[in-house]
């Protein structure tokens, strides 16, 4: 409506004094607030009379193979097969495999763009990774229509290829450099690489990759073994300049690395950085410790005092911390209790065992062993561990008391342990003895070219 339309309306009533006027202009306003009402009630009827409705029906899927619980083994062919629908149009279906446990895809995903309203799926899909563990798994049916997503299931029972331990690898003194050698399951020997002045060498066996810290070069450094690839040293932590390597710990896939400017940083299978953590202050990172999949840090200052300990999430993130005056020996998982740690306190000639809480860092007394002093650990079960120092190596479980001496009066040991044979391998010097955990016999031994800094097992996955 114009303005001539309103005056037009207004015309008869002009004749009228003001106050009358005011009146029948409240009495047009009326009206033409009641015409503008109705124009818009119409408009908005019309609009949602021609909105296209929303398609709110999930299309449908039944599974018909494999069965639930059916039997495989990795690098088998299983065959997937499901009929699915829709009210209107079937856009993409995807079949993918995955591990029960945890969600997470273990192999690849297959797609398919039927563009009708059915589409029978029948696929044969290879189990390729050949690291996957014997365990529970899944394939995940997913059907869109373009607007909705539905999804079915089918879980299967997956048989992995038995882990193997496929070697050994030696970090060797050769007096002005460091020295890596490999031991193939026929006890041969063979030269891989120089690694400058590291200490201690790591290896990660899903990525079948090695690695080893120059602490002389202050740079980290990898080797993928299955393809002969060198993975050029870097400094840790993006920087561009030497930052002095602490501490370096394998753990649950994952390589961390510590340095003196308080940086945690932790590398993949792709030599790619997935954390960082950075200490606060001038405290720094000197030792990590590996608690099953995650890790606990020691922090001490500048003037290596005021130390405190930090359990960090798997993000690099802080979980709890503890300030302490302790010498730790080193910390022991509960598989029991999964909040729970074990803590071994040196204290002298003996040492301390105390229950653990991650959560707040707090701990409690759970008994004294005598004549019992320790500088390194390796947990083999919940309550069984490999304790060791430069002249003893011991079997100990917490739970029995039970202790069984290894070897003794050694001049520098180097202890690693086998999962797989559950046998330990005990270096003195350039020598190697072999024993096994659950007896304590000797089952081997292998003489190196040059003395044993770190030993490292190789398994197939």
């Amino acid at each position: 409506m114009n303005s001539q339309t309103i005056h037009n309306l207004l015309r008869p009533y002009e004749h009228l004094n003001v106050s009358t006027n005011i009146i029948f202009y409240s009495l047009l306003n009326f009206k033409l607030m009641k015409y503008f009402s109705l124009f818009f009630l119409f408009i908005s009827l019309l609009f949602l009379g021609c909105k296209e409705e929303k398609d709110q029906i999930l299309p449908t899927i039944s599974v018909i193979e494999p069965n639930d619980n059916s039997i495989y083994n990795v690098l088998d062919f299983v065959r997937v097969r499901a009929s699915i629908s829709d009210n209107e149009n079937l856009e993409e279906v995807f079949v993918q495999l995955e591990d029960l446990g945890s969600g997470r895809r273990v192999g690849k995903t297959i797609a398919f763009t039927p563009n009708s309203s059915s589409f029978e799926l029948d696929v044969l899909y290879e189990i390729t990774d050949t690291l996957l563990n014997s365990g529970d798994y899944y394939f995940r049916i997913q059907a869109y229509d373009g607007e909705n997503i539905n999804s079915a299931f089918a879980s299967i029972r997956l048989i992995g290829i038995p882990r193997k331990q496929l070697g050994y690898y030696l970090l060797l003194d050769r007096t002005n450099d460091k020295a890596i050698y490999e031991v193939n399951d026929n006890n041969q020997s063979a030269f891989l690489f120089s690694a400058g002045q590291s200490e201690e060498i790591a290896f990660n066996s899903r990525a079948q990759m090695l690695w080893y810290a120059d602490k002389g070069s202050e740079k980290i450094g990898a080797y993928q073994v299955k393809k002969n690839q060198d993975f050029p040293p870097r400094y840790p932590n993006g920087n561009t300049v030497a930052d002095p390597i602490l501490d370096m710990q394998f753990v649950n896939g994952l390589t961390y690395v510590s340095t003196q400017s308080g940086f945690v940083q932790a590398f993949n299978g792709n030599f790619s950085d997935v954390f960082t953590y950075k200490s606060s202050g001038n405290f720094k990172v000197d030792e990590i410790y590996p608690i099953a999949n995650r890790i606990m840090l020691r922090e001490t200052d500048g003037l290596g005092q005021n130390q405190r300990f930090l359990y960090l999430f798997s993000n690099g993130a802080i979980d709890s911390q503890s300030p302490s005056s302790e010498d730790v020996v080193g910390f022991g998982s509960r598989t029991s209790q999964s909040n729970s740690a074990f803590q071994f306190i040196s204290q002298g000639s003996d040492m301390e065992v105390r229950e653990y809480d991650l959560n707040s860092g707090l701990s409690s007394f759970l008994l004294q062993k005598p004549n019992f002093n320790f500088h390194s650990l390796i947990q083999i079960r919940e309550y069984e561990y490999l304790f060791y120092n430069d002249s003893r190596v011991v079997i100990y479980n917490l739970s029995t008391n039970f202790t069984r001496t290894l070897a003794n009066g050694l001049g520098s040991a180097v202890v690693a342990f086998d999962e797989v044979n559950e046998e330990v391998y005990v270096a003195d010097g350039n020598n190697i003895i072999l024993f096994d955990y659950n007896s304590g016999s000797q089952t081997g031994s292998f003489s190196a070219a040059f003395p044993v800094e770190d030993i490292v097992m190789r398994y197939n996955k």
